[in-house]
């Protein structure tokens, strides 16, 4: 999901650095989440945690791994679980979702496989080392982004794998608040595919997002049908009035 690389854009004789400018805006959005910790409607505070096991996850079975009430903010989430359940069946991270509802909405914020979410492309897992996610070996996942909630929090894993998930430990920590800020910015996240692009077509990676907001980052993964592709391609981004240009 926040995987940076350099690149220089070069308009005008006005030169950017697109790694600079990320950052930027991912220091800008974790500083608004942090004033929730400094606001003076900010009365008190309560540090909570949930750690469970759920056994025998049975295939399309759904379970909700964490549901609390706000005002709060969920700070800390780590998940293991094993990659197969047999040699066959070794898609369990592609085959795991995970969602997350705010307050009272219907339509999940968060809707992603489970490895996707925390950057473990195609049901594999890998060592991610950042800020916000980091994954250790032996698929130990890690999230720090910050996610607050006024009212309500619910957080659900659907097994869509062919056979139960035998073992699935977790553990959420979060915080308990009296008052949080009016405007305070809600965590979302989506999970897209492409099972092959076309030629000359851009990808699109982000679409339909209104109002204000702060983007945080995306994981990209990726296979090719063919050698010697260099991954050659541009990042356009059109925020509010851009139509024709980004």
């Amino acid at each position: 999901m926040l995987r940076y690389w350099r690149k220089t854009l070069c308009i005008s004789h006005l030169k950017v650095d697109l790694v600079e400018l990320l950052w930027q805006s991912m220091e800008e959005a974790v500083q608004s989440m942090q004033r929730i910790h400094t606001e003076k409607k900010v009365k008190a505070e309560w540090q909570r945690a949930i750690w469970d096991r759920p056994e025998n996850i049975e295939p399309g079975a759904s379970v909700t791994l964490a549901e609390m009430e706000g005002p709060g903010e969920i700070n800390h989430i780590w998940i293991t679980v094993d990659n197969k359940t047999t040699d066959a069946d070794c898609f369990v991270l592609r085959d795991l979702v995970i969602r997350m509802y705010w307050d009272d909405e219907e339509t999940p914020s968060v809707e992603s496989p489970l490895g996707d979410f925390f950057c473990c492309g195609f049901g594999r897992e890998c060592i991610v080392n950042s800020v916000p996610m980091a994954v250790v070996p032996s698929r130990g996942f890690n999230c720090y982004f910050p996610m607050p909630f006024k009212k309500k929090a619910k957080i659900t894993l659907e097994n869509q794998h062919a056979n139960k998930i035998p073992a699935f430990f977790y553990q959420v920590d979060y915080c308990l608040y009296d008052e949080l800020p009016d405007d305070i910015t809600y965590f979302h996240a989506q999970w897209r595919r492409e099972r092959l692009t076309e030629k000359q077509k851009d990808y699109t990676i982000l679409d339909g997002v209104k109002g204000k907001g702060h983007y945080v980052g995306t994981y990209i993964a990726l296979t090719t049908l063919e050698r010697y592709w260099w991954g050659e391609g541009e990042m356009k981004f059109y925020i509010d009035g851009d139509d024709e240009y980004p």
